[in-house]
């Protein structure tokens, strides 16, 4: 049981990082469009 605990927090942070990474991209992408049109 506290194998398949482990395995599932795993997964669970690997999805994490995997839908933050996007966001952190567009993010700072939006930010340096920001500055370059002012």
């Amino acid at each position: 049981m506290g194998m398949e605990l482990v395995l599932f927090s795993l997964l669970f942070a690997g999805l994490a990082v995997l839908a933050a990474v996007p966001l952190v991209a567009l993010l700072h992408f939006s930010e340096r469009r920001g500055l370059n049109d002012r």
